[in-house]
């Protein structure tokens, strides 16, 4: 099995490391010791671009909206 990651957009996938790639994480403990070593972090979505990025984060807003019942 060939561990990576895949865009969360256009769904494009290379295997680790993955440099150049942008992650988003929600950081868990807040203390020292886990910044330190890069522990209680999860990632939450992956792009291979800015530009991925960017149109994951309109989509998801638009879709939001919608949900929520609200008018542009």
């Amino acid at each position: 099995m060939t561990t990576g990651f895949q865009c969360d957009n256009c769904r494009k996938f290379a295997p680790a490391p993955a440099h150049g790639w942008l992650h988003v994480l929600q950081q868990g403990d807040p203390g020292m010791l886990a910044a330190l070593t890069g522990t209680g972090t999860e990632v939450l979505w992956t792009f291979c671009t800015v530009l991925c990025l960017a149109q994951y984060t309109m989509a998801a807003a638009l879709v939001d909206g919608k949900m929520a019942g609200e008018e542009p």
